[in-house]
């Protein structure tokens, strides 16, 4: 649940193909509810409903036993009212680990864009670096992304998390917007704990006044590891 009636949901799965290969699926549906509608001359016309929605299938390879690489397909509807759009997309991205760190590169959401009746939207396509360290221990991990949005601004992200004993977890995050006064180092500011029991897990992230919603949110991810 997100504010104003808003709901988003998301689930994946993953399963190997070899030991060098692993198939995914994933669907993320945005329902913003029902909206009241009105005519061009400010009659109304009852309310409307509208969704976006994205189903995708993964696919990644182990190169070595230190280099991956992956790929997504997706598909992306919209509907507002009696209208729909829709659009495909793809995703490309490779990752490094060594003993003590690992470096990841991703280009999202590759699309000539979605059309909606006349009008045609961009969709946010972007290039992502990552960087993530145990610099100390490998209780403690610390990362920082850097993404550049090819129809928008700079986002810095930084994180770290510490561990006991493999199985409870504390994490803290940073969103640090560069090009915009109004988004100041600590707006985007996140934390959050998980447990993990057997081949079960519960994640929980709180983040006080959300820089897109100016509301506080709670987030609650359950994971589910079947077989071995």
């Amino acid at each position: 649940m997100w504010y104003q009636g808003i709901k988003l949901e998301h689930g994946a799965a993953a399963i190997m193909l070899s030991p060098t290969m692993a198939l995914g699926a994933s669907v993320t549906f945005l329902d913003y509810g029902t909206i009241d509608a009105y005519d061009v001359n400010g009659n109304s016309m009852g309310q409307v409903s509208s969704y976006d929605m994205q189903g995708g299938l993964s696919l990644s390879v182990a190169l070595n036993e230190k280099l991956s690489v992956g790929v997504t397909g997706k598909y992306v509807g919209e509907k507002l009212a009696d209208l729909t759009a829709s659009a495909f997309a793809g995703d490309l991205g490779l990752s490094y680990h060594s003993n003590n760190w690992s470096f990841s590169a991703a280009a999202v959401n590759l699309s000539p864009g979605i059309k909606f009746e006349t009008e045609t939207e961009k969709l946010p396509s972007a290039i992502r670096i990552g960087v993530a360290l145990t610099p100390f221990n490998p209780a403690l991990l610390t990362s920082v992304e850097i993404e550049k949005r090819l129809y928008g601004d700079i986002v810095v992200r930084n994180g770290i998390e510490i561990n006991v004993r493999d199985q409870y977890y504390l994490r803290g995050g940073l969103n640090y917007f560069p090009q915009n006064s109004e988004r100041k180092m600590g707006t985007g500011f996140s934390i959050g704990a998980g447990v993990r029991f057997g081949q079960a897990g519960l994640d929980y992230a709180f983040t006080p006044s959300d820089s897109y919603t100016s509301d506080d949110l709670h987030r609650f991810t359950l994971v589910m590891t079947l077989g071995h």
